[in-house]
């Protein structure tokens, strides 16, 4: 119980560090499309400086809608960070700049990033999915896609591979992690083991008596231990995910007696059910997982992965 309040200790920390970085991501969302509105704008008055007729309803529907998103993000600027908000102020500069008397600022490429849900600027995204922006306000040759409402949805399945290890008191054990997800979903499958051979001649009991005899004891001892197991994998904030699954597993303790044969310790050897919890993080290619793990809940294990994704 000591290593595993040990193992919590060190998960939390973690987790909350993860969890900011996914907040931070959600706000680059959200200034993604700020800009994305203002860029709009910006062609916009370009095109009417160049005598194009422009619907004067549509201009208007642009305008209130930087407004409305300024002052959300400005609400929120206490949660950015000294980059973000230094972004979030060019970004109103450049607009006030273009739409000073006489100026036509416009842009040669308009970015139009893939949304995702951003739960703390909701309003942002009710903003950004407004059918009334339609492929009028943007250049020949501009990618959109088809709905922003239902770009999430239209997210690839993702494949990732891990090479994970396991820490135990007295023994590491190796294996792999494969995951499939899609949007907020996903399951996963893994194995573990130390590759060592469970080989032993008799059986004895952790007071070192073996059928009423003692054995002696070199003192040498080996821990032949595997797992294999499945389950789920949920999206909570950005590329922070948490995982959770059972399986099944084996851990044994074996003594070297002096006659160079072994003894499986009763006590300490077990085998049955296995349990595994943990956090998994995806960023772009790259994913990564820490967990525990631990079979019949006894002996718990930390579990560390680093792999790609495709």
């Amino acid at each position: 119980m000591r290593r595993f309040l040990v193992f919590v200790i060190i998960l939390v920390p973690l987790f909350f560090q993860v969890a900011a970085f996914g907040q931070d991501s959600k706000m680059d969302l959200a200034l993604d499309h700020y800009e994305t509105i203002i860029d709009r704008c910006i062609l916009m008055r370009d095109r009417a400086q160049r005598g194009e007729k422009i619907e004067a309803d549509e201009l208007k529907s642009l305008l209130e809608q930087v407004s409305s998103l300024r002052t959300t993000l400005q609400n929120s600027s206490k949660g950015m960070t000294a980059r973000q908000r230094e972004r979030f102020e060019k970004i109103k500069r450049r607009y006030t700049v273009a739409f000073q008397p006489g100026k036509v600022v416009s842009r040669s490429v308009v970015r139009l990033p893939k949304v995702d849900w951003v739960p703390r600027v909701e309003e942002i995204l009710r903003f950004a999915q407004d059918d009334r922006l339609d492929a009028s306000c943007h250049p020949e040759g501009a990618q959109r896609p088809k709905d922003l409402r239902f770009a999430q949805d239209e997210a690839p399945w993702r494949i990732g591979v891990m090479a994970i290890g396991g820490w135990q008191p007295s023994t590491l054990s190796y294996g792999a992690m494969a995951t499939v997800t899609h949007n907020r979903l996903g399951f996963y499958i893994k194995g573990r083991s130390n590759f060592t051979k469970d080989i032993h001649e008799s059986i004895c009991s952790s007071d070192g008596t073996s059928e009423g005899t003692i054995i002696w004891s070199t003192g040498r001892e080996k821990h032949p231990a595997w797992n294999l197991g499945a389950g789920v994998i949920f999206k909570i904030a950005g590329p922070l995910g948490i995982y959770a699954g059972s399986g099944y597993g084996n851990r044994t303790t074996l003594w070297e007696e002096a006659s160079g044969s072994w003894a499986k310790v009763e006590e300490y050897s077990f085998k049955g059910a296995c349990a595994d919890a943990g956090i998994v993080l995806d960023i772009s290619n790259f994913t990564a997982s820490l967990g525990i793990s631990s079979i019949t809940f006894r002996n718990p294990s930390l579990e560390m992965g680093v792999g790609l994704r495709f």
